[in-house]
């Protein structure tokens, strides 16, 4: 790629970003605009959600980044009062 392409494509990006709303917030100082989490039972409209959890990394459960950050998710779902299921596909028996 040559420079004229590399800035051409960089521009449109920086541009695309600017005007979705990202870049606005972050020169203009508007606060107001920053996503904020949702309050308990706001997604869900308050029903109990069943929620399936599927990972699938070979490394062990002490080592996986994904595998940590699915137990976490899990717990939060518990807490607030959902039903998960995790299945862990690297290491189950599937078949068709």
């Amino acid at each position: 790629m040559n420079r004229r392409e590399f800035l051409k494509i960089g521009g449109l990006g920086a541009m695309t970003l600017f005007l979705s709303g990202c870049g606005l917030a972050a020169v203009s100082g508007d606060r107001k605009s920053e996503a904020k989490p949702p309050a308990k039972g706001e997604v869900s409209g308050g029903k109990n959600m069943k929620i399936v959890v599927i990972t699938s990394s070979p490394h062990p459960k002490n080592e996986s980044t994904s595998i940590y950050l699915a137990d976490r998710f899990t717990e939060g779902a518990k807490s607030a009062g959902h039903e998960v299921f995790t299945f862990d596909a690297a290491n189950e028996e599937t078949h068709p």
